[in-house]
């Protein structure tokens, strides 16, 4: 039986690529960093979080500038030149990200080394023992 997180079936490398691909086009740039929010959380690294990080910082940096600018000026050309800028290297980016011979691997055995390890029996809801047993008395008493 399949975990509601599993799909059912897998999904065409292609259609895959294609598909992250144009959010960064058909948004214009504002969700340009949704591909790389899904890939970092996917692969859990650092390095994917950074990517993540730039392109939303890099979003939030042209908004702000769209609505600083007048739109009749130069300097409203030019934020819109950063906006296609930055919604054509998003989907270039991401399209090389999602190329159907790379196949994300969500668990690293490193990441897995480093994770928690669980007590067998043991679980959050559970209590250890008698909580007044585990508290020192003050010195002296």
């Amino acid at each position: 039986m399949l975990s509601k997180w599993e799909p059912s079936r897998q999904t065409d490398p292609r259609v895959r690529q294609v598909t992250w691909t144009s959010i960064p086009v058909w948004s214009l740039g504002f969700l340009a960093c949704v591909p790389f929010l899904n890939y970092a959380v996917m692969s859990r690294r650092a390095r994917d979080w950074v990517v993540f990080a730039a392109y939303l910082a890099a979003t939030i940096a042209i908004d702000i500038a769209l609505g600083a600018v007048n739109p009749d000026s130069s300097a409203g050309t030019a934020v819109l030149g950063l906006v296609i800028a930055l919604a054509g290297g998003a989907a270039v980016h991401t399209a090389i990200l999602y190329r159907p011979e790379r196949k994300p691997e969500p668990y690293s055995p490193e990441q897995l080394r480093h994770w928690p390890k669980r007590r067998a029996g043991s679980s959050a809801g559970r209590s250890r023992g008698s909580w007044s047993a585990r508290i020192r008395p003050w010195p002296g008493t």
